[in-house]
């Protein structure tokens, strides 16, 4: 049983390259990027018959195929360039301006990281900057605050050197004084000690007197002794008072001697 076969016929046609890439690249930019064959499919119109029919029509449209073959060949070889390299450099502008705009992307947010680290070291560095600022006036205060002791401490120091003067001046005086009153202290011994041996010799002298005296009194006693009763009987008369007054004054003395 025969049946009705529809041949689609694959033909190359030549179309002008502007209203292809524009109308194609509104389309589907990327499923045209070779741009060289544009390709039309040309429905054959069935023919009633039998298989001789058929295969007259395949063989018709086999010959026809073998026909246009070179010719879609020499077409693909003979395409100008300028059709290869438009899709080519739009494709390459369009990656270009994507990569641009990735950079331009990049860059900006770059920029924002650099301005916001920029902006956080400079709030730190303020910070620094204040806290330095209130370092150096605490420190300022504190050097003049021990500029001002060490003033006063000078001036004590020089009170106290001019005082420390004023003693060593007084313990001069005062040495001089004590070496005044060890020259006297001295003197005073050396006096002493000629006191003492004039003592000495005065008490020598004393006791060698006393002891003369002594002896003179034991001579005059000798001398001046009455003689017992009887042997100054003749003399009585002459001497009686004078012997009586004598005995009487002597009278222990006799009385020791009888």
């Amino acid at each position: 049983m025969a049946e009705a076969i529809t041949y689609a016929d694959l033909r190359f046609v030549k179309a002008p390259l502007k209203k292809i890439v524009s109308s194609r690249l509104e389309e589907d930019p990327e499923a045209y990027e070779d741009g060289e064959l544009t390709y039309e499919n040309v429905q054959v119109p069935s023919v009633p018959g039998g298989a001789s029919g058929l295969a007259s029509s395949g063989l018709g449209d086999k010959a026809g195929l073998k026909s246009e073959q070179p010719s879609a060949t020499w077409s693909s070889v003979t395409s100008p360039p300028v059709g290869r390299l438009l899709p080519c450099r739009q494709a390459c502008l369009q990656y270009l301006l994507i990569g641009l705009l990735l950079t331009c992307l990049l860059l900006g947010v770059a920029a924002i990281c650099v301005g916001v680290r920029y902006l956080q070291v400079s709030q730190k560095l303020q910070q620094v900057h204040r806290v330095l600022e209130v370092t150096n006036s605490s420190l300022q205060q504190q050097l003049h605050l021990k500029i001002t002791q060490l003033g006063q401490k000078e001036e004590a120091l020089q009170e106290s050197e001019k005082k420390l003067l004023q003693s060593q001046e007084v313990l001069q005086v005062e040495q001089s004084d004590h070496q005044a009153t060890e020259g006297k202290l001295q003197a005073c011994q050396v006096d002493r000690e000629n006191t003492q041996r004039t003592l000495q010799r005065e008490e020598e002298q004393r006791r060698s007197l006393e002891q003369r005296l002594h002896n003179m009194q034991n001579t005059a006693k000798s001398f001046l002794t009455c003689s017992p009763p009887g042997v100054c009987s003749g003399r009585r008369e002459v001497g009686e008072v004078a012997c009586g007054g004598w005995t009487e004054a002597r009278k222990p003395l006799w009385q020791g001697s009888i």
